[in-house]
């Protein structure tokens, strides 16, 4: 459910004249005082304070005159660069950025412009780097010739990228990704169904951290979708392994403005393109809401051919670190070991490190146990499913072992982890069941609860395991927001 502020932003984060129909509608509350200060430092989050700025204070606002200069300043060292690749002989394209921001708003202001992206052809990629290098551009890593051959053979769907800064401090990116394969024209806007799959892909690649790209969207088919052969769009999409996060794309685009409708849309949107979209929505309207681990968005975005290529290049060494281990001079086991080392610090878990070998030996045991409730869920009807439990579990004895509500809880939050970590999505039912399993085992009598609650008209439910009264996973207060059916207590 979005925020008040966050719905009226998303009202005026469009020209009026691409505005879906109803959207103006309402907008002298909108513009009242009190709410004022509230929308635009929302529509800073959002990332579109010039649009709605400018339809709330038209163009006077000091942060509005701030991005206007920043996107002149941009489009020049744009051109300054361009002119050094073309005098080189590199064929470069400016794509987002400026250029799109000119070819689809009123004018270049209207959108906020972090950097300078261009597209150069893979085989001119090298040549480039050494250009921009020689021309007082200095890039974000110190690139040795092994380490850079390594970037540029990177797949393609992992959008690898060069990142440089110039004298001045802009930031030029430059790409080789061009959707089909082939050198990217000097007007994107030629291939207007490789642009759109690429705009969706970027989108889709940060978790639609801004909504200026789902603004870029919406415009870019309000002017050419009926231009755009959406067979050919999807075709592209599917053979670069963006289908997902193009569906997806589109999909916000039209919750979120009520987006003109994109043949092949519905069949697209799979179970995946759907929870994705629902994240995203959550922290959109959201910004205490955890977003997901970027290589995590990949590997969901990914298509499965391409998602063990995906894991493999993130866990292995990076091209960087190939450069480093050239500047110290560093056996090849070394830098593999740094990698690893560096994984585990940075990405593992404080608690997941500061597991022990008992919790370990817990966790494993959780994994392939729930593995196999989930399996039984599946398989089995829950009704017979819960029977079978509740008379298999009463059987049990208590143990000698006297255990504190702590440890059962450690034991609990050992199952989340292992459920977070599974292929598949773990529902509530089935992580409750592999619980009362494991503590069953441990001669723990729990018992497991179902309830349900009314939550604007829709009935939900949700599964739980409790002993002696107490909830056990997290979050535990969560148990108390549902009415507990008839209880399945394992005695």
């Amino acid at each position: 459910m979005r925020m008040p502020e966050t719905a009226g932003a998303l009202r005026l984060a469009l020209p009026p004249a691409f505005a879906p129909a109803g959207q103006s509608a309402g907008l002298d509350s909108l513009a009242a005082a009190p709410r004022r200060a509230a929308l635009l430092a929302e529509a800073e989050r959002l990332g579109v304070l010039p649009a709605v700025a400018r339809r709330l204070v038209s163009d006077r606002h000091p942060r509005v005159r701030e991005i206007a200069a920043r996107n002149l300043w941009l489009a020049r060292e744009q051109g300054r660069v361009l002119k050094l690749l073309a005098d080189a002989g590199v064929r470069a394209t400016a794509v987002k950025g400026v250029n799109l921001a000119r070819r689809l708003y009123p004018d270049a202001s209207w959108r906020e412009v972090d950097d300078i992206d261009l597209l150069v052809d893979r085989s001119d990629a090298a040549r480039a780097c050494a250009v921009l290098c020689g021309s007082g551009l200095t890039p974000n890593h110190r690139w040795t010739p092994e380490a850079l051959s390594r970037q540029l053979s990177r797949p393609l769907f992992l959008a690898p990228e060069l990142v440089f800064t110039s004298p001045s401090g802009a930031m030029v990116e430059l790409h080789w990704d061009w959707p089909g394969g082939r050198s990217a024209p000097l007007d994107p806007f030629v291939q207007p169904e490789h642009y759109l799959v690429y705009l969706c892909r970027h989108a889709a690649k940060h978790f639609w951290s801004s909504m200026k790209w789902l603004c870029d969207l919406q415009l870019f088919v309000s002017r050419f979708g009926a231009t755009v052969d959406w067979e050919l769009f999807w075709r592209v999409a599917g053979e670069n392994g963006a289908e997902t996060g193009c569906a997806a794309s589109l999909e916000l685009c039209r919750r979120a403005f009520g987006g003109l409708p994109a043949p092949g849309l519905a069949q697209r949107l799979s179970r995946n393109a759907r929870k994705l979209v629902n994240q995203a929505e959550s922290v959109i309207s959201n910004p205490a809401a955890d977003r997901p681990h970027p290589v995590w968005t990949q590997i969901q975005l990914a298509p499965w051919r391409f998602r063990p290529a995906l894991v493999r290049t993130w866990i292995l060494p990076q091209p960087q670190d190939w450069s480093r281990a050239r500047e110290q001079q560093q056996p090849s086991w070394q830098t593999v070991r740094r990698r690893f080392g560096h994984l585990w610090q940075r990405w593992a878990f404080h608690k997941i490190r500061k597991l022990s070998a008992k919790d370990w030996g817990i966790l494993l045991e959780a994994y392939f146990t729930l593995i196999a409730a989930e399996c039984a869920r599946r398989l089995v009807p829950a009704r017979w499913l819960l029977r079978a439990a509740k008379g298999r579990l009463s059987s049990r004895e208590a143990g000698p072992q006297a255990w504190t509500l702590e440890q059962l809880r450690r034991i609990a939050w050992l199952v989340e982890a292992a459920a977070n970590r599974q292929p598949v999505t773990m529902r509530c039912l089935t992580r409750s069941i592999a619980l009362s399993w494991m503590l069953a085992r441990r001669g723990v009598r729990p018992a497991l609860q179902i309830g349900v609650k009314n939550d604007s008209g829709k009935l939900q439910a949700h599964a739980w395991v409790e002993w002696q009264g107490h909830a056990l996973q997290e979050p535990v207060n969560q148990a108390g927001e549902y009415v507990a059916l008839d209880p399945l207590a394992f005695r």
